[in-house]
């Protein structure tokens, strides 16, 4: 509601950071709508995006003999709140995996596959790209406040369920 009475409209628009190359951090992706751009590194930002387009660390090559954990999210998940990045290693993805290898038993991987502007559409389509790869033990599902955000905007339309891409998604936009 602050946003409505500030701005005159429901969503913010975030301004994604590019690499020192000029690499977006945000691409279009044919089955979600848009991702993550892989191997993206910002040293400015501190954003580092794994080769599976993540914002995570490379996964071990032995992760399959760990405890997988898979966080799915927007960008709670992903560490953007109110315009400022959080530390990679200070994700709360990042800060389970460390908890639950100190406080349990066995090796632990958590998979950060948060994305800012994701809704639950995304999130699913996400889950279905990464599942049969990393075949989570866990899945960590936090998302929400975008559904919101398109029931309010599309359902007056009467279309929410429809996939976004970076053009069609009114919480990212690219700045070239």
């Amino acid at each position: 509601m602050l946003y409505e009475f500030k701005y005159g409209k429901w969503y913010r628009v975030v301004s994604m950071t590019q690499s020192s190359d000029h690499a977006p951090l945000i691409i279009e992706h044919p089955r979600i709508g848009y991702s993550l751009n892989p191997n993206h590194r910002n040293t400015e930002s501190g954003i580092f995006i794994n080769s599976l387009g993540f914002r995570d660390d490379e996964i071990p090559k032995n992760f399959k003999e760990s405890t997988r954990v898979l966080v799915i999210s927007d960008s709670c998940g992903f560490g953007w709140h109110r315009g400022i990045f959080t530390d990679q290693e200070n994700t709360f993805p990042a800060l389970l995996e460390k908890k639950l290898s100190s406080h349990l038993p066995g090796n632990f991987v958590v998979l950060n596959g948060s994305v800012p502007g994701y809704s639950s559409f995304e999130v699913l389509q996400t889950f279905r790209e990464i599942r049969g790869f990393f075949e989570p033990h866990y899945l960590v599902v936090y998302v929400g406040f975008n559904d919101l955000n398109i029931a309010v905007a599309m359902g007056r339309k009467g279309n929410q369920n429809q996939k976004r891409g970076v053009k069609d998604n009114p919480i990212v936009v690219l700045e070239m």
